[in-house]
């Protein structure tokens, strides 16, 4: 990123393209997250939301707590960014309420206080990591990634798709214990659909997956890849895995399993 700091008083806030993107590091790019930022700050909040839309993930925003509890119960995200000090419910409040139902999105505490006991507060209302302000962008998006990879690593690598199965771990797509045959860039593009099973992934999102050294991919080279990605899966089942939002991206139903 260009910037250093964010939640700095008067810090104007210019953000670049990641690091991630970098086809170096493409092997250790993370899955995409839906992303609830609860901010009241405009010019903080809108750089988080740009930030984290960069880094390929879907990010929806609020500028109180009440909005941002609202949100959390009524979007469950994978990912809770949220500030402590904020008008109509503090941060403290929306994570106990938060907590009190069955919604298992990690959370991240954002506080201009440096307080062990405010620290310890957070984490015992039920917060899995904390940052104070200012603090750098790469460590955010640091401890993002280590919730994002935690969260996986507790899941089965293999999803099973009904007649497909994907495996996370070893990055294989078969049929019957019969290889499908994908490449990188059409497996990269199944693998974030299915993880985001049930919720539209925009063509955005998409684009973002599969950026390379070559420079950014279209909206028809996405749609070139679904398409075929779609031609090899229905060699192997007579179910549509993936389902066309037009004017929005695609979706893998939860019924395709």
């Amino acid at each position: 990123m260009s910037f250093t700091e964010l939640g700095h008083p008067g810090q104007t806030y210019v953000i670049t393209k990641p690091e991630i993107f970098r086809p170096e590091a493409q092997s250790a790019r993370p899955q995409i997250m839906h992303i609830l930022i609860v901010e009241d700050s405009p010019r903080l909040r809108k750089a988080l939301v740009v930030g984290m839309t960069r880094l390929g993930h879907t990010v929806i925003s609020a500028a109180d707590g009440v909005e941002g509890l609202s949100l959390a119960r009524s979007l469950e995200p994978d990912l809770i960014i949220l500030d402590i000090l904020m008008p109509k419910m503090d941060g403290l409040t929306v994570l106990s309420e938060i907590r009190k139902t069955d919604n298992e999105a990690s959370v991240i505490l954002l506080t201009a206080r440096d307080q062990v006991e405010d620290r310890v507060k957070g984490l015992n209302t039920g917060a899995d990591d904390y940052l104070c302000k200012p603090f750098s962008f790469s460590e955010l998006e640091a401890r993002v990634n280590a919730l994002n990879r935690r969260a996986h690593s507790l899941h089965s690598p293999a999803i099973d798709l009904g007649d497909v199965v994907l495996n996370l771990n070893s990055k294989e797509v078969t049929s019957a214990g019969e290889p499908i045959h994908l490449t990188p860039k059409e497996y990269s593009i199944l693998e974030c659909l299915v993880l985001s099973r049930g919720r539209v992934v925009s063509y955005e999102s998409l684009e973002s997956t599969i950026l390379d050294h070559e420079g950014a991919s279209s909206r028809n080279t996405i749609e070139a890849h679904v398409s075929a990605v779609r031609k090899k899966l229905k060699r192997f089942s007579d179910k549509d895995v993936i389902v066309t939002k037009r004017g929005f991206g695609y979706v893998v139903p939860h019924g395709a399993e």
